[in-house]
């Protein structure tokens, strides 16, 4: 079967552009801009290390390692993963335009600090807003020609929630990043470290990746990850990345040696 290459709708990181959901991405953004919301403010002055917590499988292992770290920047589900487990996170970022996203944040908090992408559904906006709780909000550049609400500063756009909260790490001085439950594969036939009703992953889209012999489940779409993940970690050669878990991504990034990565199991 040929694959066909829509070359108009390529990102500059080589992403495609999904043009079934951009009249929402515009509605959210128009309306959102019109929320009040504070910008997105960066301190960008060298700190620490941080930690950065996706919802991938391999959190099951390793979030109890979260306790020694100060600064938590959760995304997707693990936001009330940790809740539950007793770990409050210090921040959260969230990018996605549908409203999964706003059913996903059961727990909003007043002392943690909320970053929302004018992408984000309005509803989540309010919900924040109903329960007292921070919110700084920003644009994600993916369309290079369109002229953006300059209240709003603009983020480099990255792959997912995932590596567009390194890039916000980045640029808010933190050159040491833990990521944790970031990984791009599977476990036993799980995307997610539970239950995600977010982009399915079908049978039909499962693929295998070997690395040296040792062969790791994954999917079309995480395989794009785990190449966008390397360009984030190649292009920001000043972040020094520790990968915790026993996951395929830091396993993939080892084997390739265009970055090297701690890898933490």
């Amino acid at each position: 079967m040929t694959i066909i290459i829509p070359a108009r709708q390529l990102c500059m990181d080589g992403t495609l552009v999904d043009r079934k959901g951009m009249d929402d991405v515009y509605r959210n953004r128009d309306k959102n801009c019109e929320s009040g919301v504070k910008p997105l403010s960066f301190d960008r002055s060298l700190k620490g290390r941080a930690a950065l917590v996706g919802y991938g499988p391999s959190l099951h292992q390793t979030w109890e390692r979260l306790r020694e770290f100060d600064t938590i920047l959760t995304v997707s589900r693990a936001h009330d993963f940790l809740l539950e487990r007793g770990i409050k996170p210090t921040h959260h970022l969230d990018l996605d335009s549908r409203m999964h996203k706003v059913e996903f944040m059961a727990k909003p908090q007043t002392d943690i600090q909320y970053y929302l992408s004018t992408h984000i559904h309005p509803a989540y906006v309010d919900k924040l807003k109903a329960a007292g709780s921070p919110v700084q909000m920003f644009h994600v550049g993916i369309e290079k020609h369109i002229t953006l609400d300059s209240r709003y500063p603009v983020l480099l756009p990255r792959f997912d929630a995932g590596v567009q909260a390194a890039e916000l790490l980045f640029q808010n001085g933190y050159r040491e990043q833990h990521w944790f439950g970031i990984e791009y594969g599977c476990a036993a036939g799980n995307t997610h470290a539970g239950l995600h009703w977010g982009v399915q992953h079908p049978p039909d889209a499962r693929c295998i990746v070997d690395v040296d012999g040792r062969q790791f489940e994954s999917t079309k779409l995480f395989f794009h990850g785990l190449l966008l993940a390397e360009e984030f970690l190649c292009k920001r050669a000043l972040v020094k990345c520790t990968i915790h878990g026993d996951g395929l991504l830091g396993h993939f990034l080892r084997c390739r040696n265009r970055v090297r990565p701690t890898l933490k199991i």
